[in-house]
């Protein structure tokens, strides 16, 4: 561990430093480890899933030991490695979202986050290291620089606009040329699939919400009336075309109670779309209303 002459400098250092890993931010959001871990060994999602996600991951948290424990005297002779108390590897982590917000430092103008100097804690960093993570966070770094000099805006200024964050995960989502990045966390989800950019924002906006047992999307399933209803209800509300809740006196459906935690969604459905598939039993209705019809 001394220096050396064989870099042909004149400090006898080497001419490039080493940093395995360098200052993080102070950043808008830092991701914790208490939004990430689970309370199950099986991992499902993560705590905080944000809704300015730019990419998804899922790795163990890998904490090095930091000490050592000598067995005896002799510091030449045999020793344990000891962990730091709380912090250590291990394999119950979830699948999560690393947030825009995470690239953003809170003060710095024209500074956008990259490799390894994020807005996470150092635990987290140990599960978001891996080379194919770098990648995701250069390629959400420099698409928030396109879209920021495209628009003569600061980083701060496009976390802070929805409709600009919804912008750059479409583009992230869609790809140039090929597949995009994966930011909903899904597990059978194939980049190469028709449905791939649908699936991701169809999570991100809130329009589909995953079972919180389950990381699979399941692209084959036949959903039920309800299940559509409540989609395609909030997909309506996510494009801006719903006004305000119906209000009914009496229920629409003798088969669906006022009581019923769906009953809004369903009423809403009816109300919005087309009054003509109101039927006396929900269930038992013919055909199910399109998503076409709640989306222009």
């Amino acid at each position: 561990m001394s220096l050396t002459s064989e870099f042909g400098t004149v400090d006898r250092l080497p001419p490039k430093p080493y940093v395995r890993e360098g200052l993080r931010l102070e950043a808008l959001s830092m991701l914790r480890e208490q939004d990430i871990r689970t309370t199950e060994k099986e991992p499902k999602w993560a705590r905080v899933l944000p809704p300015d996600g730019v990419f998804g991951f899922q790795f163990n948290i890998d904490f090095h030991p930091t000490r050592r424990e000598y067995l005896a005297e002799d510091r030449n002779g045999p020793w344990q490695y000891v962990h730091t108390p709380a912090r250590g590897w291990h394999t119950d982590t979830d699948r999560a979202l690393f947030p825009l917000r995470g690239l953003v430092p809170v003060a710095m103008d024209g500074l956008i986050g990259g490799g390894k100097n994020i807005g996470v804690s150092s635990v987290v960093q140990s599960a978001l290291r891996l080379h194919g993570q770098m990648m995701h966070v250069g390629q959400a770094g420099g698409t928030l620089a396109w879209l920021c000099l495209r628009d003569g805006r600061q980083p701060r200024a496009v976390a802070g606009d929805l409709a600009r964050v919804r912008e750059l995960q479409q583009k992230l989502l869609r790809g140039i040329g090929g597949p995009g990045v994966l930011i909903w966390p899904w597990h059978d989800v194939d980049p190469d699939a028709g449905y791939f950019e649908a699936a991701n924002a169809l999570a991100l906006r809130g329009v589909w919400t995953p079972e919180a047992g389950s990381v699979f999307f399941q692209p084959g399933k036949v959903l039920t009336r309800r299940e559509l209803a409540k989609a395609l209800v909030k997909l309506h509300r996510a494009s801006g075309l719903a006004k305000a809740w119906p209000v009914q006196e009496q229920p629409l459906y003798q088969d669906v109670a006022k009581d019923d935690q769906d009953c809004s969604f369903i009423e809403a459905m009816v109300t919005w779309v087309n009054s003509s598939l109101q039927r006396r039993s929900f269930v038992r209705m013919k055909s199910p209303p399109r998503a076409r019809c709640m989306i222009g």
